[in-house]
């Protein structure tokens, strides 16, 4: 998991989301659907924030369309966010005041998806040294 954060912390947004490919895929269920749609907004709030919105709306019209079967006015809504001077005006953005503090509240909820995901259950814990060392251990002497 600490690499997929510091993915997002870095910006990486793109890389981000191929990590995740690696073990879901966007349609798969309601948990993986929202973590590439946190990926995805993140990356477009940072982009309008710097100021290039041609590259917002082509963010837009290819990267949001495959979110429009659960969320019609998804579009739209991004779509007003182009004509504002800045996008932290409008109520529902009011927390994306600090971009650190916006990506840290996005991996929140990112980590929060992961978790309950069951997809992921099981494949982004550490190993245990201990418990590996000990289990090639036995493997090693079962050959002999």
């Amino acid at each position: 998991m600490r690499f997929f954060e510091d993915l997002v912390h870095n910006r990486a947004f793109d890389e981000a989301e191929e990590y995740v490919d690696g073990f879901t895929d966007l349609h798969e269920n309601s948990f993986s659907t929202k973590i590439y749609f946190k990926l995805r907004k993140q990356k477009f709030l940072e982009t309008l924030e710097d100021g290039e919105r041609c590259r917002a709306l082509t963010m837009l019209m290819q990267e949001f369309r495959d979110f429009a079967p659960y969320n019609r006015s998804l579009c739209g809504e991004a779509a007003a966010l182009l004509t504002v001077d800045d996008f932290r005006t409008h109520q529902v953005l009011t927390s994306h005041r600090e971009i650190n503090e916006a990506r840290r509240l996005a991996m929140n909820e990112n980590r929060r998806c992961i978790q309950m995901n069951p997809v992921f259950h099981g494949k982004l814990q550490p190993l245990n040294i201990e418990s590996t060392l000990q289990g090639a251990i036995m493997y090693g002497n079962s050959e002999n």
